[in-house]
């Protein structure tokens, strides 16, 4: 370990109100894949075996899915998104986050 490693501030741990930003954010980054599966198996009526072979295109590039499957899809990822870009924005305006550059004087620093 290097000797700025040892004396540099650790940011990572907590932010500007003692929650781990990291710790909040990154189980609703994970379970996003796993979240639209599961919508896309119920909605199209797949098991989970079946949504996988139907993400491979066959060999001459043929697609597997009807174009009413295709809709769902496109919707469920939409939706699946907006939800967790708004579970984000809530971060903010709640202040889990906050501006962190803002409150710590880094902002100030960076314009100048």
């Amino acid at each position: 370990m290097s000797k700025y490693a040892l004396l540099k501030e650790d940011t990572s741990k907590v932010d500007d109100m003692g929650l781990n930003i990291v710790s909040l954010l990154y189980p609703k980054v994970v379970s996003i894949p796993l979240v639209i599966r599961d919508l896309i198996c119920r909605e199209c009526q797949w098991s989970i075996p079946t949504f996988y072979r139907k993400i491979r295109t066959g060999n001459k590039g043929e697609v597997r899915i009807s174009n009413a499957e295709r809709e769902k899809i496109l919707e469920i990822v939409y939706v699946v998104l907006m939800d967790q870009a708004e579970n984000i924005k809530d971060l903010q305006k709640n202040g889990a986050s906050g501006n962190y550059l803002q409150v710590t004087g880094e902002m100030s620093k960076q314009q100048v």
